[in-house]
């Protein structure tokens, strides 16, 4: 998604970055390339927010649940499975259990988009940065998106830079004990080549407290990555890439809990308030941080992933051209106790995919002395995905047992141009202007089928309860349902930056992006017969006005952006009527909303060691209309001048640094930050009744590490961390049926790391 960048210090924070560690008494200039070029962040009229890999190691942000927890109005909303990654930017966000669902916030490794949500969160080791850019992104990156892009950028093999590495090596509670390392080298004169791995292992975060499982661990993880690159420059005007990537994460899946539904006398903020429904004599709640119930043995998390690209680059007279090519494949296997029930097993979900994607992208880009420097690009995606969901319901008489499952297959076959110019007006005042073309197709077949009389089948033989194993006790005919649909795109922006002095930069821009339609994989809507009708695509127009600065010679940083997003054909994954009056879940357009609010970030380097960074992010979203009343006849409504999903009106973080040179050339740094996250809703079809049984309370996670570097270059390191230190309860999403289940984040962590850098 990115070029390659110049070498700079980032453990500067852009946006809530935390643990820098300057100690210099002037912020570092830091260098992004959001806009395809490498470009001080201060000088361009992006919201962006940014972390070294440094930062990461130092602060063992080794998953994505702990690194987005660190950006203002970025909300993460995940289910229990490891590897997936659903964010939420500004109050725009599609919550799915689904591998094919669409996001509206697309994740590059490598400028490769990662369409699968089931692998967007795996290969975020060995980082050089990460950044992420919010609002529709759509004139500069292959893949449209919505809500914002997320850029996972690996470090690259140095030419002429001879061998450079690392290894980490860390310990902590839970027996969890994680290795990543680098080594790289030059091949020759012309190439140089680096090879990283990841190994991350623990016994899982939660004890079952399951009759008869008491004492099994739940949500261990066993992660065994890696990736090669070699770096190739035949000529000065000629660089090739090549990147080989994969691994397995292997585990269980992580637990869910469950609440009973006690209207007016909920207590979330502890989840044990003692309110148990009659007809769940099995729930139990459970307000610690690491305990859980799971009636299996044997649940499931595996994601096995590989994937390459080969990136081209040549220098022309004007301009560079650019070829990516990449190839990946993932398969996902997934067995979970979806109830969080004790001694009792009531809902299970069975998932499993294999997905393979082939993308390419052509990029030209002019000389950044151009008077009018331009983009224009090229990029297609061809994705393959099958699809098996099983809903086990197993209830009190074991004989009806039952499950409905499905069987989907789907092509996806998209092609976009796109291409963005930008002018000066003036010696301050500078135009940008973009357009982005999308054709998209997507077509397949779902089959679907009831199966009864389950009660022989164990629940601990995961396979059993797949499709093709279910058809010997199929309860009625089997549903099939083929689909296709073709859609046509548009996005684009225009904008304005006014640099008032080299210091302080004005700017203001309009875009709109789209983001695919989609059809259901969910069963219950095949047997039924909606599941041929797909959800169009939605649309985000966003205003977006912003100001940054550098104050008291270069001391003091702050950067202020102030949005409104018009939020046209929201998809939702809602359950509506079907023509014989059943009720199905599917993914509709349910709604249009508006969201508004700011963002502002402030970084201070007085001197003296110390580092303060300082972000808030204001958010206030809005159902202005709804059409999921006519959608379900009356079932779901959808509230309007309600909140949206995944959107806390207000976060907040703060860190201090301080570094200790010792007289021996040692160096140790300090690091203590939080995070602040209000309140947050995870259900649009619900009432002011029941908003309590899915709303989020507010909650701080409190984090730190203490770092000492020796050696005569201060190569080696020895470092204390810990995360979530006050052990918060807190939920990643939330749901309900009869009960409430939440998808709790992780208790407290901590550990040591031994490091060398060589």
């Amino acid at each position: 998604m990115k070029n390659q960048i110049t070498n700079t210090l980032l453990s500067v924070a852009v946006s809530s970055v935390v643990g820098a560690s300057s100690a210099l008494a002037q912020i570092e200039e830091i260098i992004v390339t959001a806009q395809k070029r490498a470009e001080s962040v201060q000088d361009i009229g992006v919201a962006v927010s940014a972390m070294s890999g440094d930062d990461m190691r130092a602060n063992n942000l080794v998953e994505p649940r702990d690194l987005f927890t660190k950006m203002p109005n970025v909300a993460l909303q995940t289910n229990n499975s490891a590897g997936q990654l659903q964010l939420g930017i500004r109050g725009v966000s599609f919550a799915t259990f689904s591998p094919i669902g669409v996001q509206p916030v697309m994740v590059f490794q490598d400028e490769v988009v990662l369409n699968s949500p089931a692998v967007a969160g795996l290969f975020i080791f060995d980082a050089e940065r990460v950044e992420v850019l919010r609002g529709p992104q759509n004139t500069l990156y292959g893949r449209n998106t919505t809500g914002g892009a997320v850029n996972f950028i690996s470090s690259k093999p140095e030419i002429g830079g001879g061998t450079k590495g690392y290894v980490d090596l860390s310990a902590g509670n839970y027996d969890t004990l994680d290795l990543n390392a680098a080594i790289g080298g030059e091949l020759g004169n012309n190439a140089a080549y680096r090879v990283a791995i990841q190994s991350l292992n623990n016994d899982g975060y939660w004890k079952n407290q399951n009759d008869g499982l008491d004492g099994d661990r739940l949500g261990e993880r066993n992660q065994n990555l890696f990736r090669a690159q070699i770096a190739w420059e035949p000529t000065d005007d000629t660089r090739w890439l090549f990147n080989l990537h994969g691994g397995k994460s292997e585990g269980g899946s992580r637990p869910l809990k469950a609440h009973g539904v006690c209207p007016g006398n909920m207590d979330i903020d502890n989840f044990n308030n003692g309110c148990v429904n009659a007809e769940w004599d099995g729930l139990t709640p459970n307000s610690e941080t690491d305990e859980a119930y799971s009636e299996l043995k044997n649940d499931i998390d595996d994601i096995t992933a590989f994937g390459g690209s080969i990136r081209f680059d040549k220098d022309y007279e004007g301009f560079t051209f650019m070829s990516l090519t990449a190839w990946e494949e993932n398969e996902y296997d997934h067995w979970e106790d979806a109830d969080a029930l004790n001694d009792i097993s009531f809902v299970l979900f069975r998932q499993k995919s294999e997905t393979e994607q082939f993308t390419q992208e052509f990029r030209w880009t002019s000389d950044d002395s151009a008077d009018i420097r331009w983009i224009g690009g090229a990029f297609a995606m061809i994705e393959t995905a099958e699809l098996y969901t099983t809903v086990p319901i197993l209830v009190d008489i074991p004989e009806v047992a039952f499950a409905a499952n499905s069987n989907l297959k789907q092509d996806t076959d998209m092609f976009s141009v796109f291409g963005q110019m930008e002018t000066d007006l003036t010696d301050r005042l500078s135009l940008t202007a973009g357009l982005r073309y999308v054709y998209e197709k997507k077509e397949g077949d779902v089959r679907a089928q009831m199966s009864a009389g389950l009660s022989v089948l164990d629940i601990n033989q995961p396979d059993a309860w797949l499709y093709p194993n279910l058809v010997s006790f199929r309860d009625g005919d089997e549903a099939l349902i083929p689909f296709e649909e073709t859609w046509h795109q548009w996005g684009g922006k225009i904008g304005l930056e006014f640099a008032a002095d080299e210091d302080k930069l004005w700017y203001g821009s309009i875009s709109r992006g789209e983001k695919g339609g989609q059809f259901t994989d969910a069963p219950e809507a095949v047997l039924l017969g909606i599941a041929g009708d797909p959800a169009d695509p939605e649309e985000v127009v966003a205003y977006e006005v912003g100001f940054k600065a550098t104050w008291a010679e270069k001391t003091l940083q702050t950067n202020l952006a102030l949005f409104y997003n018009d939020y046209t054909n929201q998809q939702l994954q809602i359950t509506v009527v079907a023509p014989n009056g059943g009720l199905a879940s599917t993914v509709v357009n349910a709604a249009e909303s508006e969201t508004y609010g700011l963002e502002f970030d402030a970084l201070y380097a007085p001197g003296g060691g110390w580092t303060f960074d300082f972000a808030l992010g204001l958010l206030k979203t809005e159902v202005v209309k709804e059409s999921a009343t006519a959608l379900t006849g009356g079932a779901t409504p959808i509230e309007e001048g309600r909140n949206l999903t995944n959107a806390p009106e207000f976060t907040a973080n703060i860190g201090v640094t301080k570094e200790f040179e010792l007289d021996n050339g040692s160096l140790i740094t300090a690091n203590l930050n939080a995070r602040y996250t209000d309140e947050r809703e995870f259900n649009l079809v619900d009432t002011p009744e029941t908003r309590e049984y899915t709303t989020d309370p507010s909650y701080m996670l409190v984090n730190a590490f203490v770092e000492y570097r020796f050696g005569g270059e201060q190569q080696y390191k020895l470092s204390a961390w810990g995360k979530n230190l006050t052990d918060e309860l807190y939920f990643n999403h939330m749901q309900e049926f009869s009960t409430v289940i939440g998808f709790p984040g992780n208790p407290r962590q901590y550990g040591v790391t031994f490091g060398v850098d060589f």
